[in-house]
């Protein structure tokens, strides 16, 4: 018997500790991962016909994006808990046109209703300072501020001619955290802001919309191997416009929306190096 328990023992003791709760946290808030989506994307628009009355329209449709995502747990000011989050992604979408399909410019019906190519990119920024709760820092909140750009292009089509579309933004918020296993982190966060500058350019028109944006999120991230990473994420974002002044013929931004499904894969270390070295 003693010889039987004697190596169960000593594979007990050798066998490698699960992270603590906070531990894990950081880990989640510390990788640099590629990113793979699927967004449905929907666009609520107006445009003015001759009589000055409004012609309701809509672009919707699925977008496919890749992106690259850097966050990281950063001392700053002599202080270790300063969270930093940055992303880049790019999409391609095929939209289709709904709603009224008089052409506002001549009363005409137009036949095409797409689809229509668009190409798109964004880029965030988010700093944010993490505070730990209960048991071994099982939870953990981080209020952030965060800088974003968006832009992209729609393909001409016999509707309109080719859409040029761009906007920043400022934003704040809350991310909460908490740790479900010994290798699985939830997180969840939400965020609102106002628009620094936006611009749209349709049919030769040069538009100055202003918008309020609201995020939403929720994530598990898995802690695999020694620092690897895979999250799940869900996504909801929202742009509700305003501020816009009519013109005859414009396709003017009322509402942006989009629902996403993400996939990131992540390592603690150093990403490039490990692709490239």
């Amino acid at each position: 018997m003693s010889r039987l328990l004697a190596p169960l023992l000593l594979a007990c003791l050798c066998w490698p500790q699960a992270p603590r709760a906070d531990e894990l946290i950081r880990q989640a808030n510390s990788q640099e991962s590629l990113t793979l989506g699927v967004t449905y994307l929907r666009q609520r628009l107006q445009s003015i016909d001759t009589s000055k009355s409004i012609v309701p329209n809509e672009l919707s449709g699925p977008q496919i994006e890749l992106g690259y995502a850097n966050t990281r747990m950063r001392t700053l000011f002599g202080r270790p808990d300063f969270y930093t989050r940055a992303e880049v992604s790019f999409g391609l979408s095929q939209v289709d046109f709904g709603g009224d399909f008089r052409d506002p410019e001549t009363g005409a019906a137009r036949e095409n209703n797409g689809p229509f190519n668009t190409e798109s990119e964004s880029m965030r920024l988010r700093l944010g300072y993490m505070r730990e709760f209960g048991a071994d820092g099982r939870f953990a909140l981080t209020p952030f501020i965060g800088l974003a750009q968006h832009g992209e292009v729609r393909n001409s089509s016999e509707r309109a001619g080719t859409g040029v579309y761009a906007d920043f933004t400022a934003e704040v918020g809350l991310l909460g955290q908490v740790t479900l296993t010994p290798q699985i982190v939830f997180g969840a966060d939400a965020s609102f802001g106002h628009t620094i500058g936006a611009w749209q350019v349709e049919r030769r028109d040069v538009l100055g919309p202003t918008a309020v944006p609201s995020s939403y999120e929720l994530y598990l991230d898995n802690r695999t191997f020694a620092d690897w990473h895979q999250r799940l994420i869900v996504k909801y974002s929202d742009l509700h416009f305003g501020g816009v002044e009519p013109s005859t013929g414009t396709l003017q931004p009322q509402r942006h929306s989009g629902l996403s499904i993400q996939l990131e894969f992540g390592t603690e270390g150093d990403l490039f190096e490990l692709f490239f070295r």
